[in-house]
C-alpha cells in the first residue's frame, strides 16, 4: 500500500529563483549542505541529499514546473514515487510551491513529509533571507572635498598657533624663566633617584640570564634522554605491530568464511521460497500468450472497424452541415413565433404596475391592521383559556346528564324483553328433543337395512 503527499509553501523570492535552487547542482548542495548531482534534461538522472535521493526527470518547464521519478536509498527495491513541483508567482515577488508526491510506501510516509520541510523548505528559505540580507557597512572613504578642507585647517593651524604664541611669548617671558627655575630645582634629586634604580636594573640582568640559560640546557638534557627509551619501547612494540598487520587480513578472509557460511542455508531458503514463484510465472506464460492469441481476432476486426467508421463519418459531415445551417433559420423562425408573446408580455407589465399600484394602500392598510389584531388577540387570550379549561368540565357534566337519563330507559327496556328470554329458555330443551327424535327416525331404516345385509 502507498500514499500521497501534498504540501504547499510560499518563498520571498521569484520562481526563477526556486528553480534554480532545486534544478542547479551547485545551489541544491549549498542550501541542502550535502552533495547534490542533478540532469536539467528530461530522462537525465540525478541524485541528492548525500546520495539519499535518486531518481530520473520526467519533464521540465523552466520556471514552472519539475516532474521527476523519486525514490530513497532505503526503500524497497522496485518501489518508485512521482514528485512534480509547480511554481507560481505570488504578489510581492513571492512564489508559491505546490509539491505532490504519489506512490509512497506507507511505512516511510510520514518521514518523507517531515523531511521535506526540515530538509528542503526551512534551510531554503534561510538561504533567501540571507541572500537579501544587507551586508555589513564598511567604512566609507571620507570625500576628497572633506580630506581637502581638513589638509587646509591642518596647514592653517600652525600659523595661527605661531601668530599666538608670539604674542603670549613676549606676555609669558618672564613668568617662564621664574617658573624654569623652580622646576629645574625640583627635578635635581628626581633625577638623582632614578639613576640609581638604572644601576639596580643594569646589576639584575646578568642574573636572570643565568638563571634562563641553565633552566634551557636542563631541558635539553631530559630530552636527549629520553629519546633512546622511547626509540627501546618502538623497537619491542615493531613485532606485536606486525603480527597484527599479518593476523588482520586472516581475520577478514575468517569472517567472510562465515559470513558466506551462513549467507548460503539464507539463499537456499530464499530460492526454495521464489520457485513456486518461478513456476506459477512459467505456468501463467502460455496462459497469456493464449489469452493474447484469442484477443488477436478482436483487434483484427476493430482494424477492419476503423476504415469504416471514418466512411460513416464522412457520410454523416453533409448531414452535420446541413444541420449546423438549419439551426440558425429555426432560431430565427421560434424567435418571430415567440415575438408577438413578448410584446404582450411588454404591454402587459404596465398594468401589473398600476395593479401593484391600486393594492399598494390596501397592502398598507393591512400591515397597519397587524398589531390592532395581534392587541386583540392578546386580549383574547385569557378568554380562550378560561374557555379551554371550562371545555372539559361541560363534557363531564353533559356525559353525567346522559348517563342519568339513560339509565331509565335501559331497566324498563330490560323488564320488556324478560318474559321473551323466559320463553326463549323454556324452547330450548324442547327444540333439542325433537332434533333428536327427526335424527333417530332418519336413522332407523338404515340401521334395519345393514342388519338384513349381515343374515
Amino acid at each position: 500500500m502507498t500514499k500521497s503527499i501534498k504540501q504547499t509553501v510560499t518563498f520571498a523570492a521569484r520562481p526563477s529563483v526556486i528553480f534554480e535552487a532545486l534544478m542547479d547542482s551547485r545551489k541544491h548542495s549549498a542550501f541542502t549542505k550535502r552533495p547534490a548531482k542533478i540532469s536539467r534534461k528530461p530522462g537525465g538522472a540525478f541524485t541528492a541529499y548525500g546520495n539519499y535521493i535518486s531518481g530520473v526527470n520526467i519533464a521540465i518547464v523552466n520556471n514552472k514546473s519539475i516532474v521527476q521519478a523519486w525514490r530513497g536509498s532505503n526503500w524497497p527495491k522496485g518501489e518508485w514515487s512521482v514528485v512534480t513541483y509547480t511554481l507560481k508567482s505570488a504578489p510581492g515577488g513571492k512564489t508559491k510551491l505546490t509539491l505532490e508526491q504519489h506512490g509512497v510506501p506507507n511505512k516511510v510516509a510520514k518521514a518523507v513529509a517531515a523531511g521535506w520541510a526540515a530538509a528542503y523548505w526551512e534551510p531554503l528559505k534561510a538561504m533567501i533571507k540571507a541572500a537579501k540580507a544587507p551586508a555589513k557597512p564598511k567604512a566609507k572613504a571620507k570625500p576628497k572635498k572633506a580630506a581637502a578642507k581638513k589638509k587646509a585647517k591642518a596647514k592653517a593651524k600652525p600659523k595661527k598657533a605661531a601668530a599666538k604664541k608670539k604674542k603670549t611669548k613676549a606676555k609669558a617671558k618672564p613668568k617662564k624663566a621664574a617658573a624654569k627655575k623652580k622646576a629645574k630645582a625640583k627635578a635635581k634629586p628626581k633625577k638623582a633617584a632614578a639613576k640609581k634604580k638604572k644601576k639596580t636594573k643594569a646589576k639584575a640582568r646578568p642574573k636572570k640570564a643565568a638563571i634562563k640559560k641553565k633552566r634551557a640546557t636542563t631541558k635539553v638534557k631530559v630530552k636527549a634522554k629520553a629519546k633512546p627509551k622511547k626509540a627501546a619501547a618502538k623497537k619491542k612494540a615493531a613485532p606485536k605491530k606486525k603480527s597484527k598487520a599479518k593476523a588482520k587480513p586472516k581475520k577478514a578472509a575468517a569472517k567472510k568464511k562465515v559470513s558466506k557460511a551462513k549467507a548460503k542455508p539464507k539463499k537456499a531458503a530464499a530460492k526454495k521460497k521464489a520457485a513456486p514463484k518461478k513456476k506459477a510465472k512459467a505456468k501463467a506464460k502460455p496462459k497469456k500468450a493464449a489469452a493474447k492469441k484469442k484477443a488477436a481476432p478482436k483487434r483484427k476486426a476493430k482494424a477492419k472497424a476503423k476504415p469504416k467508421k471514418a466512411a460513416a463519418k464522412k457520410k454523416a459531415a453533409p448531414k452535420k452541415k446541413a444541420k449546423a445551417k438549419a439551426k440558425p433559420k429555426k432560431k430565427a423562425a421560434a424567435k418571430k413565433k415567440a415575438a408577438p408573446k413578448r410584446k404582450a408580455k411588454a404591454k402587459a407589465k404596465p398594468k401589473k404596475a398600476a395593479a401593484k399600484k391600486k393594492a399598494a394602500p390596501r397592502k398598507k392598510a393591512k400591515a397597519k391592521a397587524k398589531p390592532k389584531k395581534a392587541a386583540a388577540k392578546k386580549k383574547a387570550a385569557p378568554k380562550k383559556k378560561a374557555k379551554a379549561k371550562a371545555k372539559p368540565k361541560k363534557a363531564a357534566a353533559k356525559k353525567k346528564a346522559t348517563k342519568s337519563k339513560a339509565k331509565p330507559k335501559k331497566r324498563a327496556a330490560k323488564k320488556k324483553a324478560a318474559p321473551k328470554k323466559k320463553a326463549k329458555a323454556k324452547a330450548k330443551p324442547k327444540k333439542k328433543a325433537a332434533k333428536k327424535k327427526a335424527a333417530k327416525k332418519k336413522a332407523a331404516p338404515k340401521k334395519k337395512a345393514s342388519k338384513r345385509g349381515k343374515k
